[in-house]
């Protein structure tokens, strides 16, 4: 009897265990038909069914998020507030018919002159170095100009008197500017100009700046290549203050006796005289 139990007992187990061998394969068959219907998506974040996206939060835990279609025809989007996700429906910005209205455009305001009226213009004044100016001396034109690099002007030229020959004097002059000063420094050199000549020595020639004379004398000359000489007799050389004056003028003249002729002349004496602005 106890036998006939133990085996019953056996078999029993022996169907249990058969039948949830049966389920477990039942349930691998459905399974595996519910795969080949429904692949899995492979993402860059894992695997998900289709349907269903997976989000990791911060705290890298991962929400489902359901997208689906609203019976309605409004979209349900996802929206995230922090670690919690929320579904608010995406509408369209309503359409209304106002009218447009353009901003306002400012246009400045011209006013026109009044004729006899127009605005005054201030020229301002510009002062030319002159008389009025009493640190720079008022420099005359004429003559020839050369300005140094210390802004020194310097002013030249020479004046004689024709008398019919080759021989004559000739008065060459200088006038030196020095830069910002009143001061001019006026000099003065006399020459005889000739070809040919012999002469003896000389003691009456005379040089005159502004009635002021100077005395020189010469010495013999035996000038005998036939070519220009340019003797030089006498330099003077005087230092003029033109404050309070824009323009001063200088009369120079020189005279020297000779006493013979040439190239079939008489001549006595040799003159010359002129005027200087300064």
């Amino acid at each position: 009897m106890e036998k006939k139990n133990s085996l019953l007992t056996i078999i029993m187990i022996i169907l249990i265990a058969l039948l949830v061998a049966a389920v477990v394969l039942l349930s691998l068959i459905i399974v595996s038909i519910a795969k080949d219907k429904n692949p899995p998506v492979t993402t860059a974040q894992g695997t998900a069914r289709p349907g269903v996206s997976s989000k990791t939060s911060a705290d890298k835990t991962t929400v489902p998020q359901v997208r689906f279609t609203d019976p309605f025809g409004e979209l349900t989007v996802p929206v995230t507030v922090g670690d919690k996700t929320d579904s608010k429906p995406k509408t369209d910005a309503p359409i209304t018919n106002d009218p447009v209205t353009d901003a306002p455009v400012t246009v400045p305001e011209v006013t026109a002159p009044v004729p006899g009226t127009e605005p005054s213009v201030t020229v301002p004044e510009v002062t030319v170095p002159g008389t009025d100016d009493p640190e720079v001396p008022h420099i005359p034109s004429g003559g020839d100009v050369v300005q140094k690099e210390d802004g020194t002007i310097v002013r030249s030229g020479s004046f004689t008197e024709d008398n019919g020959t080759a021989l004559k004097l000739v008065i060459e002059w200088e006038a030196e500017y020095p830069a910002d000063s009143n001061i001019v420094n006026f000099t003065v050199k006399l020459y005889l100009r000739s070809y040919t000549l012999d002469v003896g020595a000389r003691e009456n020639g005379v040089l005159t700046i502004n009635g002021q004379e100077k005395k020189f004398s010469t010495a013999e000359m035996h000038l005998e290549e036939n070519k220009l000489y340019m003797t030089l007799f006498e330099t003077r050389s005087i230092t003029i203050d033109k404050t309070g004056h824009s323009e001063l003028l200088m009369d120079v003249s020189a005279s020297w006796h000779f006493g013979g002729s040439y190239s079939g002349h008489s001549l006595p004496d040799l003159n010359v005289s002129g005027q200087v602005s300064i």
